[in-house]
């Protein structure tokens, strides 16, 4: 299995898997099993792609999973979500990794992504956790939008 082997070689392995069904909020058991099992075999974060929405995030086993980021440039205008997504920037604070998401939309600018502010960066965020597990909120820092599992 490659990432149990790279996980000997390296010290963070950080999976990035394109999966789940298009245009849904919510991962799909599939996709829950994958991640489980790379995590289990040694990944410290499975990032997804695919859906064309930003999907919730769960935390298994002290290592976060984010389903599906969404679209960042795309040509596709038909709904809100798939004009809303998110960035993720990965930092490593003190031999942890520390994943920051910054909502970003392309809603009135089409396929020129921007940053979110104000009450559709709230409503998005409040979508993810809203549908992401539990355990997501004890590792949440709404004040910086960082999620910090305790990984070492």
């Amino acid at each position: 299995d490659l990432v149990a082997t790279l996980e000997k070689q390296t010290n963070q392995q950080l999976v990035y898997v394109h999966w789940g069904n298009e245009y849904q909020l919510k991962h799909t058991k599939q996709q829950e099993e994958l991640a489980h099992a790379l995590i289990e075999a040694g990944a410290d974060a499975v990032i997804g792609n695919h859906p064309h929405v930003a999907q919730d995030i769960e935390v298994y086993e002290g290592v976060p999973i984010f389903y599906s980021l969404g679209n960042f440039v795309f040509d596709q205008y038909f709904s809100q979500d798939v004009q809303e997504g998110l960035m993720l920037t990965v930092s490593v604070v003190d031999t942890k990794l520390q994943f920051t998401l910054t909502p970003i939309t392309s809603l009135g600018t089409p396929a020129t992504p921007r940053e979110m502010e104000g009450q559709q960066k709230d409503d998005l965020i409040a979508r993810i956790l809203r549908t992401s597990s539990p355990e997501v909120a004890t590792y949440f820092d709404p004040a910086v939008l960082a999620i910090s599992p305790q990984i070492d």
